[in-house]
């Protein structure tokens, strides 16, 4: 269910509210994208949402050379699925790409 509303909340909240230019400059790919949300959020909670209280994302290449690994924390527990479904999401609209995320 809560990767559901993270879908969701990408593709019928962010894109139907005059997010997708921001959203897309972020970067090029998926990972370029992640690596930028710290920032993103940082200006979104200084400029429109000062009580956002934001998770935090890091990345790093996978051990296999293939894709890379998402790091993600938060204050609030139990939203891991969400954000899931928010990258997967992401990774279809704005890239075109099949995520797997484990």
């Amino acid at each position: 269910a809560l990767e559901a509303a993270g879908e969701n909340f990408v593709s019928k909240y962010l894109l139907r509210n005059g997010y997708l230019d921001l959203l897309r400059a972020q970067g090029q790919t998926l990972r370029e994208f992640m690596g930028n949300m710290d920032t993103m959020h940082s200006y979104l909670k200084r400029e429109t949402l000062p009580g956002l209280a934001p998770p935090s994302f890091k990345t790093e290449d996978a051990p296999d050379g293939v894709g890379f690994l998402l790091h993600y924390w938060s204050f609030r527990p139990g939203l891991g699925p969400l954000v899931q479904g928010m990258v997967g999401a992401c990774g279809k609209v704005l890239f075109g790409e099949e995520t797997k995320l484990e």
